[in-house]
């Protein structure tokens, strides 16, 4: 076993422990943090195979440069129905809707949990599915085409589902591609951390396209608040100020601080390892605040340990799937 494993195997025992440690005090807000981990993870495998998916439609050299890559983080997918398992038992506990009565009653129907978690796995099988298509080697420009349709069609439903739908009733228009953009910026910013050190060609178009990631989200939530708060709609202000109270403001302000910093290391110097982490720091200070109102009454003990153990647990998955393809093509 090599150290990168060893140090993610630990890492997971740690995450584990302070979930357990918070679910000894609040159980309900140690299950929020396992929420946020999950839903940090599921932005690697639907990203990677975003970036697969142009790479072969415009027949992008860094997509095969970085292909091994792509396709360990794609292969992460199936993973996410065991990960996201804890939830959907426990799902009540987790969706205010989930309980009788929780959801207003126009979206009843919508809100429940037979359709809730029919949808869920929909997402997760298609992931799998075009996963699963890129490691027989049938991944060609008809499957991208319809997988981009698919992944835009996701993009539509489950980022409502499995963050806005915790304020039941509440949703935005443009959360398909703010959760776009972090799925973009996700495996970008992972390659870039732990790809080779010297600048190529193709780490400059990884490089474009994290850029691309954190300018879009910046830009996108704050529009987003801009609307909504100057627009003077108290409905939507309430998710705003659910989110803003409690010092929850240096949260987003720290993710947006992380953000620019990406920009700073790479026009100044083409730091590509210290961008790649900043941005990962930054995506994940970002879904500490987006659940932030639903962590519980231990959120910074849980929000990081679900995060440090999901993260290991992905970085497992992506390893061991690394090694087999490159023990696959020696």
């Amino acid at each position: 076993m090599t150290r990168l494993r060893i140090a993610l195997v630990i890492a997971a025992a740690l995450g584990l422990i302070g979930l357990a440690v918070g679910a000894s005090a609040d159980p309900r807000g140690a299950l929020h943090g396992w929420l946020l981990g999950f839903v940090f993870i599921s932005l690697a495998p639907p990203g990677a195979l975003v970036l697969m998916m142009i790479a072969r439609l415009t027949s992008a050299p860094w997509g095969e440069d970085f292909g091994p890559q792509l396709r360990s983080m794609a292969a992460a997918a199936p993973w996410l129905f065991v990960l996201g398992l804890p939830v959907a038992i426990l799902l009540a506990w987790t969706y205010p809707w989930a309980t009788p009565g929780g959801a207003p009653a126009q979206l009843r129907l919508y809100l429940s949990p037979g359709p809730f978690l029919a949808r869920a796995v929909v997402a997760i099988a298609g992931w799998s599915a075009l996963a699963f298509l890129v490691r027989r080697g049938r991944f060609g420009q008809g499957v991208a085409a319809l997988g981009l349709v698919f992944q835009a069609i996701v993009l539509c439903i489950i980022p409502n589902d499995w963050v806005l739908s915790l304020r039941p009733g509440w949703t935005t228009t443009d959360v398909g591609m703010l959760f776009l953009t972090l799925e973009v910026a996700f495996p970008a910013a992972a390659i870039l951390l732990f790809g080779p050190p010297r600048p190529t060609r193709s780490s400059d178009d990884i490089a474009g396209f994290l850029i691309a990631g954190v300018l879009g989200l910046i830009y996108m939530t704050f529009v987003a608040w801009l609307v909504d708060w100057y627009g003077d709609l108290p409905d939507r202000a309430g998710w705003w100020l659910a989110h803003l109270v409690a010092g929850r403001w240096t949260m987003i302000t720290a993710a947006f601080a992380v953000g620019a910093l990406v920009f700073a290391s790479l026009g100044f110097g083409r730091r590509y390892r210290l961008a790649g982490g900043l941005a990962l720091a930054a995506i994940a200070i970002f879904s500490i605040w987006l659940l932030s109102p639903n962590l519980g009454a231990l959120p910074w003990l849980v929000a990081p340990a679900g995060l440090v153990f999901h993260a290991a647990a992905l970085g497992l998955v992506v390893t061991t799937a690394l090694g087999r393809g490159l023990a696959a093509h020696v």
